[in-house]
Order: structure tokens, then sequence, then C-alpha cells
């Protein structure tokens, strides 16, 4: 799930295909579907697919939450203000 917020509210979301379980073919493969993303939330992610979005200045936010929009939600609550566009 892709989420647009501005200033705290959502405005826009999409549903895209998880590239993140299922391609690595090269250093960026993983990265191709989220490279519009400032942060990705994972319930898991490997050290080196970690290492590719710090990279790209894509904050990794780790939740042990599997219901998307709860684990979206979450992270929003607890997300400083200063980072709300």
């Amino acid at each position: 799930m892709v989420v647009t917020v501005i200033s705290g509210k959502i405005i826009h979301q999409e549903m895209r295909w998880n590239l993140l379980s299922e391609m690595m073919t090269s250093e960026d493969g993983c990265f191709y579907n989220l490279a519009d993303c400032d942060v990705v939330i994972v319930n898991e992610i490997g050290s080196a697919k970690a290492r590719i979005f710090e990279s790209k200045n894509i904050i990794i936010a780790r939740t042990g939450e599997t219901d998307l929009m709860a684990a979206f939600l979450k992270y929003l609550k607890c997300m400083p203000e200063f980072m709300l566009i």
C-alpha cells in the first residue's frame, strides 16, 4: 500500500505489487516500485535490501503489525510534526 500524506491527512492511497519479496535481479531491483516513497514500513527486511533503501534516503520503519492500515496509522501517529509535508 502506498499512501500520500499532506499535513497529516491521507490524500491518496493505492496498492502496488510487492517487489521486495520477489525481485532482486539488480542492485536497485527491489527499489523500482517504491522509488517515489520517503518511508517503507516492513515486518522484515534483509540487511542488503535495507542498505539499498537507506542509500536512497528512504526511511525503513520496522513493525510487528501485520495489518497494512494499522501499521501505517501507528507510524503516522508516532511521526514527528516536522516530518509532515
